[in-house]
């Protein structure tokens, strides 16, 4: 069940208040070439890679969703990544007159 996330961010775009979406970016984190690519891959294996290059979210979620502690290990990698990419997008905003964002 959602939570509504996406409704509420089409409706504060509708509004022209920007909105960054972190599920987006941690998609974009995960991109073929990226470090955090590469961190993951050393954390979990080839086995988490698809010939493309892109992070098989599901092998992935197989392990990492039934051990907190890998669990854990992963938003080591991921988050700190969203994080940087989300200050990229809130600075780039503020540099385009925008003081609110909804993130």
């Amino acid at each position: 069940m959602g939570s509504g996330k996406t409704s509420l961010g089409k409706k504060f775009a509708g509004l022209d208040v920007p909105v960054i979406d972190c599920d987006q970016l941690g998609h974009e984190a995960y991109s073929p070439g990226s470090d955090c690519n590469r961190k993951i891959v050393e954390a979990f294996g080839k086995g988490v890679v698809c010939s493309d290059g892109k992070i098989d979210r599901k092998a992935l979620g197989a392990i990492v969703f039934s051990d907190k502690e890998k669990l854990g290990r992963l938003n080591s990698l991921v988050w700190p990544e969203i994080v940087r990419l989300a200050s990229i997008r809130i600075e780039s905003l503020k540099a385009q007159g925008h003081c609110v964002c909804i993130l």
